[in-house]
């Protein structure tokens, strides 16, 4: 019997030249032929790749590993469930072991959920492949395509949280890489003070960026964190104006005669 779809689609090869098209190969039929191991290649490389492409591995330094380090995690662990199934291991309990395995990866509840049921439905299909039983196979088969395609959209949601969570901690960061120079400010509001005490924060500024600077560039936090005296003058300045320590450092040795601006 003839097979009843059409391997080709043509394309139009330009919108402004109707005539001209071209021939490709056309994806509901090369769909269609996939064996049912080919289904399931392609549900473990999706896996796998979801789970390397995980946000969290590169969390600390200390966790980090390569690439062919995380197939190579994600491999064995496959294999060891599956085995757990095969010896008889309920699917649930393959799915919360799972869970609790990815948890470390994967940053949302969501994704973490997702991805272990998709695996475990994954692993169901596998194993009943193997085991001879094609029919009931490719009816899980269809329930791990409903979990790939919410993995998916977990997996979009986790790269967004990741990013959000990863620009507040550089905030943080650059905030804390110049404490140097907000001790220095500090240190020196009070050693350089005039006996009459601070006039203005804008001259108090300008008076001890020089001196701020000149230590920074003498001290070990130099070579990695380098800035302008500009930068420093500006940064005393706005210390001075938001930041609660210099604010009150700044108020105890300030003129209380002069006005304040």
């Amino acid at each position: 019997m003839q097979y009843p779809l059409n391997d080709t689609h043509s394309n139009k090869e330009s919108s402004k030249f109707h005539a001209f098209t071209i021939s490709v190969s056309d994806p509901y039929f090369d769909k269609s032929i996939m064996s049912l191991e080919e289904h399931i290649g392609d549900a473990k490389r999706f896996l796998q790749l979801t789970y390397c492409s995980a946000e969290h591995h590169d969390d600390t330094e200390a966790d980090e590993i390569s690439e062919d380090g995380q197939i190579s995690v994600f491999q064995d662990k496959y294999q060891n469930e599956l085995i757990e199934l095969q010896n008889g291991r309920s699917a649930s309990s393959c799915q919360e072991k799972i869970n609790e395995w990815v948890s470390s990866a994967f940053l949302s509840k969501s994704l973490k959920d997702c991805f272990s049921i998709a695996m475990t439905w994954a692993l169901c299909t596998d194993l009943l492949h193997k085991s001879g039983f094609d029919k009931n196979a490719w009816s899980t088969l269809i329930e791990y395509k409903k979990f790939e395609l919410q993995t998916e959209i977990a997996l979009e949601e986790e790269y967004s949280f990741f990013i959000s969570i990863r620009n507040k901690a550089a905030g943080k960061k650059k905030g804390a890489r110049y404490h140097n120079l907000r001790d220095s400010l500090i240190e020196f509001l009070i050693t350089q003070a005039p006996e009459d005490g601070w006039i203005y924060k804008d001259d108090t500024a300008n008076k001890l960026a020089p001196l701020v600077y000149e230590r920074h560039l003498n001290s070990i936090h130099a070579s990695k964190y380098p800035i302008t005296l500009d930068e420093v003058r500006t940064k005393l300045y706005t210390w001075l104006l938001n930041n609660d320590t210099c604010k009150v450092v700044y108020a105890n040795h300030e003129c209380k005669t002069s006005p304040k601006r």
